[in-house]
C-alpha cells in the first residue's frame, strides 16, 4: 500500500472511533463568538439524565498504579467523575423512595473553572423547557464530599416534585432535602462520591440506619416540625445548629417512609407540591388517612421520634423473641383456692379472662404491672411487631383510667360498678381479638412481613 492509502486508512478509522467515544465524553473546542462560553469537556451519567460539563478533562495515567490516599473532605470536581456520583445518587434515592426507574427532567450540571471568581457558591435553578421542568446546577470546581451529594439530592428532588405540570414549580421543603441527604449517606456514604486515579481503602461494617442521628442528637431531643418548617436564620453558619437540624430531618423522613404506604404517601407528597402554595398543604393531601391537621403530625412526630432514640439497635429482639415474651407477658400465674379450705392449685389465666373474672381491687395491682412491662417492651420488640404490642398496651390502659379507682364510699362504689363492668367487658373482647392476630403472627414464616388480614385492614 502507498503512502496515499495508508493517509486514507487513517481517516476512515478515526471516522468510525470518534463518534463512539463522543457517546459518553467528548471535546468541543471553545467558539470566538462574544459572550458566549462553551465548556471543553462534557459527560453523562448511565440513564442520560445527568448532562456534567466544565472542569478539566480526563487525565490520561495508562499504566501507573493508583495512589492510595485517605478520603479527603474536599473534592476536585470532574465530570467524569461527577457523571459517576450522580448516578450512584440517583440509584440510592431512588430505591429509598421505592420509585421505578425513569425521569422527565434533565439536569444540567456546569462546573466552573477553578480561576472563576464569580463561580465559587453553589446555584440551583429550575428551568422549564418544552413542557417540561429542567435543573441547572451550577458548581464550583472543588467542594466537600458531602455537599456534593446534598447538592444531587436536593436536585433530584426538585425534578421529581415537578414531573407532573402545576401551577408553579413545586419547592422541595429544606427538611426533605436535608433528611433525604442524611438516608443517602447513611445508604452509601463515601462510596458515592469517586476521585480519579486514587485507590480507596476502606474497611469497615454498614452502620446502623439512625447511627450517626443517634451520635448528633445524643442527650437532646429532635427539634419540633414548626422548627423544622422554619429553621432560624443563622443556621447555616452554626455548625452544631445545621447538625441537629439534618439529623431530626434524616429521623422524621426515616419514619415517614416507613412502610410500602409511607412512601406512596411520601411520593405523593413530592408530586403534589406544585399544585399548592405551601408544603404543610400538599403534606396533609398526601397523609390524609393519617393526619387530619399539622397539629396531629405534630403530636406524631413529639412522641414518635423519642420512642424510636429510646431503641436501642443492639437491645432489639428478633420476631420470636418477641413473640415469646409477649405470649408470656399476656399470661398471670397463680395459686387460685376453689373454696376456703380446698389446697391452692397453680394455674396460668390470660388477661382476657383475667379482667372480667377476677375482682377489679385484685386485679388493679397486675394491670398496673402488666402496663409498665409492656411500655418497657416497646422499648425492645420488633419493628413489625410494634404496633401490636402497642395495642394491647392501649387496650389495657383503659381499666387504669383514674375515673374507675375504687372510692370510699360504699354507695358511690356501688354506683360505679356496672361502669367498670362494662369497660372491663370492652377491654376483654379487644384483648381477645389482639389474642388472634399475635396467633397468626406466630403461624407465619420468617420472610413475611404481616399477617393478611391485618394487611387488609391497613388498606
Amino acid at each position: 500500500m502507498n503512502l496515499r492509502g495508508r493517509v486514507a486508512s487513517s481517516v476512515v478509522l478515526a471516522g468510525i472511533l470518534v463518534p463512539a467515544w463522543a457517546g459518553w465524553a467528548q471535546t468541543v473546542p471553545r467558539t470566538s463568538l462574544p459572550g458566549s462560553v462553551v465548556a471543553p469537556f462534557t459527560a453523562r451519567d448511565v440513564s442520560g439524565q445527568f448532562v456534567i460539563s466544565g472542569g478539566p478533562p480526563p487525565e490520561t495515567r495508562v499504566g501507573l498504579i493508583p495512589e492510595a490516599l485517605p478520603d479527603l473532605e474536599e473534592v476536585p470536581l470532574q465530570a467524569q467523575w461527577m457523571a459517576v456520583a450522580a448516578d450512584r445518587t440517583r440509584r440510592t434515592l431512588t430505591r429509598l423512595l421505592d420509585l421505578p426507574e425513569g425521569w422527565r427532567g434533565k439536569i444540567f450540571v456546569n462546573i466552573h473553572d477553578a480561576g472563576d471568581e464569580g463561580g465559587k457558591g453553589v446555584h440551583l435553578r429550575p428551568v422549564q423547557v418544552q413542557g417540561a421542568w429542567n435543573v441547572r446546577l451550577d458548581l464550583p470546581s472543588k467542594l466537600p464530599w458531602k455537599t456534593v451529594v446534598r447538592v444531587l439530592v436536593d436536585a433530584l428532588l426538585v425534578e421529581m416534585a415537578n414531573r407532573e405540570p402545576g401551577a408553579h414549580v413545586g419547592v422541595v421543603p429544606l427538611w426533605v432535602s436535608e433528611g433525604m441527604t442524611g438516608l443517602v449517606l447513611a445508604d452509601r456514604g463515601r462510596d458515592l462520591v469517586v476521585e480519579g486515579h486514587t485507590a480507596v481503602m476502606r474497611n469497615a461494617v454498614k452502620p446502623e440506619w439512625l447511627a450517626e442521628v443517634r451520635k448528633v442528637l445524643a442527650g437532646r431531643s429532635p427539634l419540633l416540625l414548626d422548627e423544622l418548617a422554619f429553621p432560624p436564620a443563622g443556621m447555616a453558619s452554626d455548625a452544631a445548629a445545621h447538625a441537629a437540624y439534618r439529623a431530626s430531618s434524616t429521623l422524621l423522613c426515616h419514619e415517614l417512609l416507613g412502610g410500602r404506604e409511607g412512601r406512596r404517601a411520601f411520593n405523593d407528597f413530592l408530586a403534589a407540591l406544585p399544585r399548592h402554595e405551601n408544603w404543610q398543604m400538599a403534606f396533609l393531601q398526601a397523609h390524609r388517612g393519617r393526619f387530619l391537621t399539622m397539629l396531629e403530625a405534630e403530636k406524631w412526630w413529639a412522641v414518635n421520634s423519642l420512642h424510636v432514640l429510646g431503641r436501642d439497635p443492639a437491645r432489639v429482639w428478633g420476631r420470636g423473641a418477641t413473640l415469646a415474651h409477649l405470649d408470656a407477658l399476656l399470661v398471670e400465674n397463680a395459686e387460685i383456692r376453689v373454696s376456703t379450705n380446698a389446697p391452692a392449685s397453680f394455674q396460668s389465666i390470660r388477661l382476657a379472662d383475667l379482667v372480667v373474672r377476677w375482682d377489679r381491687d385484685v386485679q388493679r395491682d397486675v394491670v398496673r404491672r402488666k402496663l409498665s412491662q409492656l411500655r418497657s417492651m416497646q422499648q425492645h420488640a420488633a419493628k413489625e411487631l410494634l404496633p401490636l404490642v402497642a395495642d394491647y398496651h392501649r387496650a389495657l390502659q383503659a381499666l387504669d383510667d383514674p375515673n374507675l379507682r375504687p372510692e370510699s364510699d360504699a354507695l358511690r362504689r356501688n354506683e360505679m360498678e356496672p361502669r367498670w363492668q362494662r369497660v372491663a367487658s370492652k377491654v376483654a373482647r379487644e384483648l381477645r381479638v389482639l389474642d388472634v392476630q399475635l396467633a397468626e403472627w406466630k403461624k407465619l414464616p420468617p420472610e413475611a412481613t404481616a399477617p393478611v388480614a391485618q394487611r387488609r385492614r391497613r388498606r
